[in-house]
């Protein structure tokens, strides 16, 4: 929101966070679900100032689906600066869930290669707005507007493909239980639920190279 984008800018610079998620559009149906954090794309290097923390745009990739930014978040009170990437999903619609699971498999793999850690099972929330995704290193952020329902699938859906990899073995029920904990109402329809297993299933076909049963 507008009068908590400094401490969220904070939040991200005290947490030493390297990698952002997001999965919502700034306005849908006309109403303003996220306000604009970013530095504008039509110009590199130029930037932003929230509270003591300056944004520059250093790199912008438009992929299909989601953009990518390379950040440079500078504390103008110690003037030390640090590197944040931002992902930017574009595939979710204003009304229900994406069409295919590709695209956000795509997301997350390659928003995976900026992660120190490949170990991603645990939530928590910061100012109501936004969910964090812990790994061992450094805290990833990902938030929607509410941060519960597609912040909730979207960390769902990490876990269970990382689950996957290593054990072969997907407990979806158990996954989404343990972000609820940390994140009430975390994954809130029955259509949101049900894209989980739309995604790990598509990515178990594609790592096997046959449809994951147990689904």
């Amino acid at each position: 929101m507008l009068n908590s984008v400094d401490d969220f800018w904070r939040m991200i610079w005290e947490q030493q966070c390297k990698v952002i998620l997001m999965i919502t559009h700034f306005f849908e149906n006309g109403v303003e679900k996220c306000v604009d954090y970013l530095p504008p794309s039509e110009v590199l290097d130029c930037h932003r100032v929230f509270g003591d923390f300056q944004v520059t745009l250093k790199k912008r990739d438009v992929k299909d689906k989601y953009i990518i930014s390379s950040l440079q978040l500078k504390n103008l009170v110690s003037n030390s600066w640090r590197e944040v990437t931002h992902f930017w999903y574009m595939g979710w619609p204003e009304k229900g869930v994406p069409t295919e699971a590709n695209s956000l498999i795509a997301f997350l793999i390659e928003a995976r290669s900026y992660m120190k850690s490949s170990t991603l099972d645990k939530t928590s929330t910061a100012n109501g707005m936004m969910n964090a995704a812990q790994t061992e290193a450094n805290p990833v952020v990902v938030h929607c507007s509410p941060g519960t329902g597609r912040t909730g699938v979207v960390i769902a859906c990490d876990i269970a493909i990382r689950e996957f990899e290593q054990t072969r073995l997907v407990d979806i029920p158990k996954i989404v239980y343990r972000i609820r904990r940390d994140r009430a109402n975390a994954v809130q329809t029955k259509e949101q639920y049900m894209f989980i297993y739309k995604v790990v299933s598509l990515y178990a076909t594609k790592l096997t190279g046959g449809a994951l049963d147990s689904l």
